[in-house]
């Protein structure tokens, strides 16, 4: 989201109307706005094209704008123009050969060069981009007059805050939006890094889904494995007294401790991760809740479990089912639920 600096963002020729900023402002949503034009600016003599971008002073609602101010050594993360003044990318200064601190002619308004921009988070990634970018304070665009009939402008109206509530914004939104306007987010805007996003997430879902299936086959060859090596144990100890149901009880704990084990092993190993992952992008990332992280290793747990029922209950249900004529006949009746089991297997890959 930083990229778009917001969660989402409204675009349009003409200014939106002001009810639907209400609504986001009762649905506790922060707010930012832009002003996006083409302008010339003067230095003396000298003039040059550039990307106009007026911002309010909660912009950006998502990442960083790093600006370099006069006197200082390091960039800090700020938010936008004080009045009379403007931040510039470096590549404005060396064009019209000012520094830090001179004065910048755009519109009907002198502008001071207080700041030097480092970072973007919404820049454009297009190679048509018109100059080097420029932002000043919204409240001063006016008194540039750079606004005229039939001037080229966009309107952005950045929104972020909690996910259930942007999702009942748009749902509320979305069916006023007009052609002439644009609703979006990172993942709906179409640009490369959009669709890279949208790669990336088919992949990782892919690659998991694979990680469960190979695990799954895993669990299953096992459980197989398992039931074939201890098939004479059982007819065995039922042929010296054991009821079936002692017996259930001995197989059912065993392979219940050994879930839990694995379970506990798993998830365990997988918390540790996702802790590891966490801390190593704190700085890219908003910060994760409990929620947030009680989230995967609850659904790691449920498929754990259906993995365990799905692919050892066959195999667990022919073991028990072994009579004690078995040490004499050495031969399993496994093959005649091999169909029942394939259908199991099928259903719970499915789910």
């Amino acid at each position: 989201t930083s990229f778009i600096a917001a969660d989402r963002v409204l675009a349009s020729s003409r200014p939106a109307d002001p009810n639907w900023l209400l609504k986001a402002q009762q649905l506790q949503l922060k707010q930012a706005q832009q002003v996006l034009l083409n302008s010339m600016v003067f230095a003396g003599n000298k003039m040059l094209l550039t990307s106009v971008k007026a911002v309010s002073k909660q912009y950006p609602l998502r990442g960083k704008l790093l600006v370099t101010l006069k006197g200082q050594a390091h960039a800090q993360s700020l938010h936008s123009p004080r009045s009379g003044e403007l931040w510039v990318e470096p590549a404005l200064l060396s064009k019209l050969n000012i520094k830090q601190g001179d004065n910048l002619e755009l519109g009907n308004r002198l502008f001071k060069v207080s700041g030097i921009i480092n970072e973007i988070p919404d820049a454009s990634f297009s190679v048509f981009t018109q100059g080097p970018s420029l932002i000043i304070n919204i409240d001063d665009l006016a008194s540039t007059g750079l606004i005229l009939p039939g001037s080229r402008v966009t309107y952005r109206y950045l929104f972020a805050g909690k996910a259930d509530r942007i999702a009942e914004y748009s749902a509320w939104l979305t069916p006023k939006v007009n052609d002439t306007m644009r609703w979006y987010d990172i993942k709906s805007r179409q640009s490369p890094l959009a669709k890279a996003l949208n790669r990336a997430e088919r992949f990782l879902k892919l690659a998991s889904m694979l990680g469960i299936v190979l695990a799954c086959i895993a669990v299953s060859v096992a459980a197989r494995r398992y039931g074939q090596r201890h098939e004479s144990t059982v007819a065995v100890i039922k042929a010296l007294g054991f009821t079936k149901n002692l017996v259930t009880k001995i197989y059912i704990s065993h392979w219940l401790i050994l879930s839990l084990l694995s379970f506990i092993v798993g998830i365990s190993i997988g918390a540790l991760l996702l802790y590891v992952g966490i801390d190593a992008m704190a700085s890219l990332t908003v910060k994760f809740t409990l929620k947030d992280l009680l989230a995967p290793m609850i659904t790691a747990l449920i498929t754990g479990v259906i993995s365990v029922f799905a692919f050892c209950l066959i195999p667990m249900i022919n073991l028990l089912n072994i009579k004690a004529l078995q040490v004499i006949r050495q031969h399993s009746n496994n093959q005649e639920k091999v169909k029942l089991q394939l259908v199991i297997v099928t259903l719970a890959l499915l789910s």
